[in-house]
This record gives structure tokens, C-alpha cells and sequence, in this order.
């Protein structure tokens, strides 16, 4: 289990074994921004969603992976480890 706490309204909280990570989600083909893809924490369900410009935030445990994902679009898999920013760009399914 992740040393991390929910508040009553669903949000992670952070703590000392966590920390936040924001980035944004592109095609790479073009740059284009991603909204709506996935980021979930590796081995849970806990995750989020791009926002239109493609941007996200959530907050992991230390030393996590996530898994970034859209329909259509290989998914790639990062290890956190201490970043606190990740940009990622995926590629077309079929290339």
C-alpha cells in the first residue's frame, strides 16, 4: 500500500513518502497537445487526465512509474523516481 491519504473530496494529499509530479502529453508526430489521455499510477487505479492543453498533475509515492496512455496511441511506461516534471509524447499505434 502507498503511503498516501485521501481528504474527503477524493484528492491525494501529499506526504513525506510522496510527491508531485506535472507534465504534459504531445504527439510525436507534430507536438501536438493530447487531451484526455491517461496517466495512472503503475499497479493501481489511481490516476488522472490531461487537461486540453495536454497538461497534468497527480501526486505519487516515491519512486513510482507511470503508465501514459491514449486510444489509438502506443502507451509508454516512465519511472518517476524524483522528477517533478515529465513531458511525454506517444506515438501513433500503427507506426
Amino acid at each position: 500500500m502507498y503511503s498516501f491519504t485521501t481528504a474527503g473530496d477524493g484528492k491525494w494529499i501529499k506526504n513525506k513518502q510522496s510527491h508531485l509530479v506535472t507534465g504534459r502529453v504531445t504527439a510525436c508526430d507534430g507536438g501536438a497537445e493530447i487531451p484526455g489521455a491517461t496517466v495512472i499510477i503503475y499497479g493501481t487505479t489511481v490516476g488522472t487526465t490531461t487537461d486540453s492543453g495536454g497538461y497534468f498533475s497527480i501526486i505519487v509515492p516515491n519512486n513510482a512509474s507511470l503508465i501514459f496512455s491514449f486510444i489509438g496511441m502506443r502507451s509508454v511506461l516512465v519511472s518517476v523516481g524524483n522528477l517533478t516534471q515529465i513531458n511525454v509524447c506517444l506515438q501513433d499505434e500503427f507506426e
